[in-house]
């Protein structure tokens, strides 16, 4: 955890995410104007090892950027952890955007209520996914009962945290489980944007309550810097994937498996 090897990682990671974002973006943009179907095997072709690639930068960026928050703590689940949660925002964040651009007349036609419904289906898979794995890791560290292990929860359960520790079990899996279960919210863009909304609310939460405590533990600490950096970050993410979306067509024009999937 020196600094110069622990910014090294950081650089790493965002390389590689930049990396692999860049060359699916340029492909499919580069085959909206060629219509070679080459570029579709490429991509399929590369499929495979980014998401391997991926997974495991997330898992050790999770290791790195919040687990070592407590240099004691070592949960080999920690990694999945966190990668369940970004894959969960990530699926509540679509619809969402969907929905924004809908409401300004653009993709009407491209995206369905059939698309709606299978990233409901997917933003509901991946919030009892997230659930399992969050379960999972606190039961084997409360069944091993091992000091170095356990502290990591303890300062998370007392001196205020308590209360946002249950309200994470409710509020980012009991209510969104069951009110996503049904097929008709899933189908229905305004109910599931709402659903997505607080699931999206409910992660940010939940990374609120995973550096906090090692932040300030004896109190809830909720200030102004905490709602303007999330702003800020999040606003700064909005400006460059919209400078991105103005300069290529919404839809991938000449993909050879677009009839299908429209």
């Amino acid at each position: 955890l020196n600094d110069g090897f622990f910014i090294a990682r950081m650089v790493v990671y965002f390389v590689i995410w930049s990396a692999i974002a860049l060359f699916y973006l340029r492909t499919s943009v580069g085959q909206d104007s060629t219509g070679d179907v080459k570029a579709t095997v490429r991509m399929q072709t590369f499929s495979g090892p980014s998401v391997v690639l991926y997974a495991l930068t997330v898992a050790m960026a999770g290791f790195d950027v919040l687990m070592s928050l407590e240099p004691a703590f070592y949960s080999t689940m920690f990694g999945v952890a966190f990668f369940a949660g970004a894959i969960v925002s990530f699926f509540a964040l679509m619809p969402l955007a969907i929905v924004s651009l809908q409401i300004t007349g653009r993709v009407t036609q491209a995206v369905t209520t059939e698309h709606f419904h299978d990233l409901g289906k997917l933003t509901f898979g991946f919030v009892v996914f997230w659930a399992y794995i969050n379960f999972s890791q606190f039961m084997l560290i409360w069944y091993a009962n091992i000091p170095e292990e356990t502290i990591w929860y303890v300062m998370r359960v007392r001196d205020g945290w308590a209360l946002p520790a249950v309200f994470l079990l409710f509020g980012h899996f009991v209510l969104p489980f069951f009110a996503m279960i049904s097929r008709w919210v899933k189908r229905n863009r305004i109910l599931l944007g709402m659903c997505c909304a607080w699931v999206l609310a409910m992660h940010y939460l939940d990374l609120y309550w995973l550096v906090m405590p090692s932040i300030d533990p004896l109190r809830v600490p909720v200030s102004l810097m905490d709602l303007t950096t999330m702003v800020g970050v999040g606003g700064l993410w909005v400006a460059m994937a919209t400078v991105w979306l103005r300069r290529s067509s919404l839809v991938p024009v000449k993909d050879p498996r677009l009839d299908e999937s429209l």
